[in-house]
């Protein structure tokens, strides 16, 4: 009983975190698989932009391994959800956007030049 009154504190965050992680879960669980799509698609723009900007261009095959590899480590559940080539499939669509997005907004365009530029 001691260590409880002097660990409150401790057990308090504990319990904050866990309740955090399973209102996590059970939010996600509670979308359609549209919207689990979407979660992924925006995810995986987000990796693709990080990997774009890390290995420039030219690299498309270690940019694909390295998105993959963001990916499993953080939702695990998508290598055992799709094969490869459905992941390689939808990364394509995503890259898609991606340049749309490069040729219509500036700013993630330049953040693009400025990191190809220092790898020069």
């Amino acid at each position: 009983m001691e260590w409880i009154a002097q660990n409150w504190s401790l057990i308090l965050t504990i319990l904050v975190f866990i309740a955090g992680g399973v209102k996590a879960v059970l939010t996600f669980n509670a979308k359609t698989k549209e919207q689990k799509i979407e979660t992924l698609k925006a995810f995986l723009l987000q990796a693709c932009l990080k990997a774009e900007i890390e290995f420039g261009s030219k690299t498309g095959r270690i940019k694909l391994s390295q998105v993959y590899s963001d990916v499993c480590s953080s939702l695990p559940w998508v290598a055992k959800a799709i094969t490869f080539e459905e992941f390689s499939n939808t990364v394509d669509e995503i890259l898609v956007e991606l340049r749309n997005m490069l040729s219509s907004n500036e700013k993630v365009a330049a953040i693009i030049d400025k990191t190809e530029n220092k790898a020069e």
